[in-house]
């Protein structure tokens, strides 16, 4: 019996989510060239200690069961900064784009604790997405860790490009919100990554 049910449900229409994707990050403006630089800044209500940064693709649906993670940057630079530090320190950067990209999971970037007010990614090799072969950044959050606390979420964020036209979906406040294309795990207050 239990083949005979299984066989009924391989039968059956397979339904795939093509919208309705909710809030899922901010998205820059397109370009015709990978080598416009965009970036996005964090600015944090008070100075706190950090020790790693997160960035989320921002996921979406392919065809029938595949997924697309498009707009993940090529080369980007990770710089904190605050009063005593206005220039800002580099604490990650992409040193080999191929060996993170193409992603699905996000990348995770660890360093020394180190005291900041802001945190800034800026790219200078965009990616392309699949269906016009234009050039953009997008993610669907950046976290900011203090241990285990995200210190980026509803903190303001500052982006270069002006607000992705035409999408609702696409705000900079997005990319702090707390919401990303993964489980979340409820037993925690914080943003914990259940794989």
């Amino acid at each position: 019996r239990l083949v005979e049910i299984d066989q009924h449900l391989q039968d059956l229409a397979k339904y795939s989510l093509r919208s309705g994707h909710g809030t899922i990050g901010w998205r820059s403006r397109p370009h015709n060239e990978a080598s416009k630089s965009e970036w996005i800044q964090i600015n944090l209500s008070e100075q706190t200690t950090i020790d790693q940064v997160v960035l989320v693709p921002a996921i979406m649906r392919g065809s029938k069961s595949t997924y697309l993670a498009e707009g993940f940057p090529l080369e980007f630079r990770i710089i904190v900064g605050g009063p005593g530090n206005p220039k800002g320190t580099v604490v990650g950067s992409s040193e080999s784009p191929l060996r993170h990209l193409p992603r699905y999971a996000p990348l995770l970037i660890k360093f020394p604790p180190i005291s900041v007010s802001w945190i800034r990614v800026e790219v200078s090799k965009l990616s392309s997405r699949s269906w016009d072969g234009q050039y953009l950044l997008q993610l669907s959050e950046i976290m900011v860790f203090n241990g285990l606390h995200n210190v980026a979420q509803n903190q303001q964020v500052q982006v270069s490009s002006r607000k992705y036209l035409g999408a609702q979906t696409h705000s900079k406040n997005f990319l702090v919100d707390g919401f990303t294309p993964y489980l979340m795990d409820a037993a925690h207050g914080d943003q914990s990554l259940a794989f």
